[in-house]
């Protein structure tokens, strides 16, 4: 990790030829240990190789994206939360759409609800993370994609994965406001109603969505900075 800090691997002619082939292989091994101590020094240093690298974490990023979702929906806490919190500090360090067609791709296919509760949570951040840039025009090809795994989710079994898709859905409204509107008027009556309802108790401070979701029965994980 020392080395990876100052930059002397990644900046140099090995790494690209070489020397990320072998980064990604070990750490996929790393990450697919299920010992929680390996787990939780993998994750680190993964973060610490994205604040290094920023922009040329990118494949990186959407590599390993998968891999850590894996990691939601294992019954040992310590370990779906440490991959949430992981996943989380790459989004936010990186923020590259490059990953938005595997995380909308999960969250159309994938069987396990933590995985698309997160994605839609992701994918929100990064609609809000190129918004607040002024880079909404970056967004325009991947909308056919966010538009599919928003729907799928609005109308998915588990009851947190439709929440969230609401509050997807709100962040959508806000950049394509009109695509929005049409959107809504094709979807279940039932799903305008819960839509409309979110609406509602946001304005009114009913509903305070934290950082964190947790629910008795659908505890996908919490986020805290600075774990490791």
């Amino acid at each position: 990790r020392e080395l990876i800090c100052d930059k002397r691997i990644t900046e140099s002619k090995l790494w690209s030829s070489s020397l990320r082939k072998v980064f990604k292989s070990v750490m996929a091994i790393q990450i697919e240990d299920l010992r929680s101590s390996i787990i939780k020094e993998a994750c680190g240093l993964l973060i610490a190789t994205a604040q290094t690298m920023r922009d040329r974490f990118e494949g990186l990023l959407k590599y390993f994206t998968p891999k850590l979702m894996k990691l939601l929906y294992v019954t040992i806490k310590i370990i779906s939360t440490t991959s949430y919190q992981t996943l989380k500090s790459l989004m936010t360090t990186v923020g590259t759409l490059h990953v938005l067609p595997t995380l909308c791709d999960l969250s159309l296919n994938d069987s396990h609800a933590a995985v698309r509760f997160r994605c839609s949570e992701f994918i929100g951040d990064l609609i809000k993370t190129y918004t607040d840039e002024g880079r909404t025009k970056d967004l325009g090809s991947h909308r056919a994609e966010i538009e599919g795994a928003m729907l799928k989710c609005l109308v998915d079994a588990d009851t947190a994965v439709r929440a969230e898709a609401r509050v997807l859905f709100g962040t959508f409204q806000r950049v394509w406001p009109s695509v929005a509107a049409s959107l809504f008027e094709k979807m279940r009556p039932e799903t305008q109603r819960a839509i409309k309802r979110a609406a509602t108790e946001k304005t009114h401070g009913t509903r305070k969505r934290k950082k964190g979701f947790k629910k008795s029965k659908n505890n996908y994980g919490t986020w805290s900075s600075g774990i490791f």
